[in-house]
Order: structure tokens, then sequence, then C-alpha cells
């Protein structure tokens, strides 16, 4: 490893990993804000996928989801602005007579940053949410984050198009269920490590509505390494610290980005 590269800045980052369960706006809503609360102290704070409503495929329960604006949403605004962190959760997002399975951005002053759609759809998700269409990192406070939902990170291109466009911290936030345990425990490191970028992951644990949802959010250096894991026993908070923007850790040998040739991927 080199040790002549100028270091990063700190930044303080948390995956909450939540209790499955029913649809359920109200406990849904009330966990999120328990969550942000409870999370004081770090910089970023992430949630799970549809954190304000639960993982639910069925498209009539998402016609009343809560939304950015309304008074249920912004109960989370209003925790994330209390404990001053950018805070990163899934919502069901109706837009133009189109449901997307979305993570909203919300920064320190409770504002909303930026909005991130699904773009690659997981099996029936495709018979509720429409998917995105655009791959962009989210300007906040906190700096510059490469958001992707659940199955975005699966695609590598979904983070290396992030990581391109100038991410310092990937950000994921999920609904991965049995039996796909061990794919998340590989991509995220592997997603990291290629992109040189830390990663942070929060997921669901236990039994939902139709699926096991297998826990084990956590967080993972740019080189790969595990440094907090909330495992699959049940709710979570895990935080680690972290070092974005230039990193003296990256060995030059094995620094992707600077070695692409994008001339012949096309």
């Amino acid at each position: 490893m080199t040790s002549d590269a100028v270091p990063g800045r700190p930044l303080r980052v948390a995956a909450v990993q939540l209790a499955a369960g029913p649809f359920d706006v109200d406990a849904a809503v009330d966990g999120a804000v328990a969550a942000v609360e409870g999370a004081r102290g770090a910089d970023v704070v992430v949630l799970p996928e549809l954190a304000t409503t639960r993982y639910d495929l069925r498209r009539q329960m998402h016609d009343d989801a809560p939304m950015p604006g309304d008074a249920r949403f912004d109960r989370i605004a209003s925790a994330a602005k209390l404990i001053g962190a950018v805070v990163v959760l899934g919502f069901a997002e109706r837009h133009d007579g189109a449901t997307y399975n979305s993570a909203a951005v919300i920064d320190r002053d409770g504002s909303l940053a930026g909005v991130r759609r699904k773009t690659h759809l997981f099996a029936d998700e495709m018979k509720v949410f429409r998917p995105g269409s655009a791959i962009e990192p989210v300007s906040t406070s906190a700096g510059v984050l490469g958001v992707a939902v659940c199955f975005d990170m699966e695609l590598p291109e979904t983070m290396r198009t992030l990581a391109v466009r100038g991410a310092e911290l990937l950000v994921v936030t999920t609904a991965n269920m049995s039996p796909y345990a061990t794919y998340q425990d590989v991509y995220t490191r592997a997603r990291a490590m290629e992109n040189g970028l830390p990663l942070v992951l929060a997921n669901w644990v236990g039994p939902g509505p139709r699926f096991e949802f297998v826990g084990s959010s956590r967080i993972v250096s740019q080189t790969g390494e595990v440094l907090a894991d909330a495992g699959d026993a049940g709710p979570a908070t895990i935080s680690a610290d972290l070092r974005v923007g230039p990193i003296a850790d990256i060995d030059p040998s094995i620094d992707y980005l600077a070695v692409r040739r994008p001339e012949l991927y096309s």
C-alpha cells in the first residue's frame, strides 16, 4: 500500500438494520424516525429499501405511501435535522401516474438533496414499479453519494457509473432476502474494491409477508475490509469511521478507475 497520498476527510457513517414485518406505514415511519434519532453522531445514516412502508409487492399498497412533503415523511426529515445527519432511505415514489422504488437523500438541514430511482428491478418488482432512467450521484453537505437501490448494486455498471461521475461514498438501501445472503457478501466487498470507494448497505432482517430478509447490513472500506456487520439476529445500528476524498491506502497497481480504457467497452 502507498503512504504518500493525501488522506481524505473523516466521515462517520451508520447503517440501520430494521425488523421486517407486514406493510404498515405508521409502524414503518415510527421505526424510521426512532432509527435516525438513535444514530446521533453519524454524518450519514442509511436505512433499508422502502423504509417508509416495509417491503411489499402489492401495487395497491403503495397508493398512499408517504412521500417527501407530507407530514409522515417530514417526521423523518425532522429527525435528520435534529441529529444533523444526511439520511438515505427507500420509499415508494409516485410521479406522473407511475410508482418508482426510490431512495430519498435528506440533507442535514432536513431538505431533500435528491432522489435516486431504482433502475434495475428485481423479479416481481416489475409488476409494481417503473424503472428509473438515470444513474447520477447526489451532492450533499456530507459529500457526494453514489446511491443504489438493492438489485442496482448487483450490476457492476451501476456502481462504476456512480464512481466515474464523482461519487465519494457508495450507499445501498436494500431488501435482500434468502437465499441471496452470499451474493450480498460478495457484492458489497467487490463493488467497494473495484471502485476504490467505501460502501454502506442497510437491509431488513427477519420474516416479511413473502420473504425472509437476511440482514447483514454492513460497512465496507474502499479496500474491501468489512468494518462493521449487523449479522442476521435482529435489528441493529452499526457505525464506522471512514475517510472519503483522496485516499491514502489504494494500491496504485490496482487503481481500477485510473487504468480504465472506456474506448474498448462500448
